[in-house]
């Protein structure tokens, strides 16, 4: 089971699109003054079923910047890679592209919290096939 959840986690980043649904982000608030620091891996939802953090999903973190980029860190694989992000005002949400896919969705994100939703193949309703990774501010 956890190597599934941890498969899942690496192809919803790496290769698979994902469905979107409203970031929510107050109305005046500048993405990047929220966004751009480092988040790391909290853990994951799979429909209601909570997922601890490096156990069964992975270790992970991200670095986004202020120029629209940013790293992402597997720390299970030592390995890092780069890629872009784009706010999309209208919809509210956050899309990661990396060699030019999107590759993960940013949904919700507060000074305390991001969430990003993986996994997801089809512009449907949510179903199994969605994760939802939360993400904290990384310390140091």
């Amino acid at each position: 089971m956890r190597k599934t959840i941890g498969f899942l986690l690496v192809f919803g980043i790496l290769g698979l699109n994902s469905f979107s649904q409203e970031a929510g982000l107050p109305p005046g608030t500048d993405i990047k003054s929220v966004l751009c620091r480092g988040w790391e891996t909290n853990y994951a939802l799979m429909g209601a079923t909570r997922v601890d953090r490096v156990q069964a999903i992975g270790n992970f973190a991200y670095q986004f910047k202020t120029n629209n980029t940013y790293i992402l860190y597997d720390y299970a694989h030592h390995s890092k890679y780069d890629g872009a992000w784009v706010y999309d005002r209208d919809k509210k949400e956050v899309d990661l592209y990396l060699n030019g896919r999107i590759r993960g969705r940013i949904i919700s994100l507060r000074n305390t919290e991001l969430i990003m939703i993986v996994g997801r193949t089809k512009n449907i309703a949510e179903g199994p096939d969605e994760i939802r990774v939360i993400y904290k501010p990384k310390n140091g």
